[in-house]
């Protein structure tokens, strides 16, 4: 159950899949990510969840 007074959203702009890498849409361009970091960067937003915070996911297992 979502705590409302304690949600602290974390990710404001959408992450999109695309081909091998996360694409990241902001207002006015876009930036893709490709390669190792994207697996790290995908890890690390599976954990953004308005909860942790971000001692906590900086510190997420491997």
């Amino acid at each position: 159950m979502i705590v409302w007074e304690k949600y602290r959203p974390i990710l404001v702009v959408p992450a999109v899949p695309i081909d091998n890498g996360i694409r990241f849409l902001c207002q006015t361009h876009q930036i893709d990510v490709n390669g190792e970091i994207a697996i790290t960067l995908w890890k690390l937003l599976s954990l953004c969840n308005g909860y942790r915070t971000a001692k906590e996911i900086v510190g997420f297992p491997e």
